[in-house]
């Protein structure tokens, strides 16, 4: 059977950490929970400040805001490290197969230059043409009704295959039908 698209990935080390970014906002409890702590604890600090009690209310304040500094930085910091010790996933270019009714990946390998992004602004070599066969080829399958989630924003689809765990497809890579076969996972 033929695929309907076929596109190519690599994994970067930004391509990761967006890929940890966006699934990260899209937990409705991080969305809901954060920003109500803030809230809560700005509220806190002016209600203390319009009682005469300035230090404390600016002490609510600052916290708040650490709070969101310190949370940001230990989110990427741990996305890095994860990164950093999953040599396996650096770099790592994968073919993705869009069938009728399930899609395939195979791994093709790493890039040779850390960063490098074979599937911008560049077209993808047919079977057999411009690259030799596959080294350390894995083919793995999914159907579109068993996937988790999909998430779009302006540049990539994050095809989560369970809560913390997908693939990315970069838009930049990807034909228009692709695009609207992907949208409609959404659905």
């Amino acid at each position: 059977m033929e695929p309907l698209y076929t596109t190519e990935s690599c994994m970067t080390q930004d391509e990761y950490l967006k890929f940890n970014d966006a699934v990260i906002k899209s937990n409705k409890l991080n969305r809901i929970l954060v920003p109500a702590f803030t809230v809560v604890m700005i509220i806190l600090g002016i209600f203390r400040m319009v009682q005469g009690r300035i230090g404390i209310g600016l002490y609510f304040i600052i916290l708040a805001l650490l709070f969101n500094v310190f949370l940001g930085y230990s989110t990427k910091r741990r996305a890095i490290r994860t990164w950093q010790a999953s040599k396996a996933l650096q770099n790592r270019r994968v073919r993705y197969y869009f069938y009728e009714d399930h899609l395939k990946s195979e791994v093709l390998g790493n890039s040779a230059e850390p960063g490098q992004n074979p599937v911008a602004g560049g077209s993808m070599p047919q079977d057999g043409e411009g690259e030799s066969a596959p080294q350390n080829t894995d083919r793995k399958g999914v159907r579109y009704d068993e996937l988790y989630r999909v998430l779009e924003t302006p540049t990539n689809f994050y095809i989560l295959t369970s809560a913390g765990q997908g693939i990315v497809i970069q838009k930049e890579a990807c034909e228009e039908g692709l695009i609207s076969l992907i949208q409609g996972f959404k659905k």
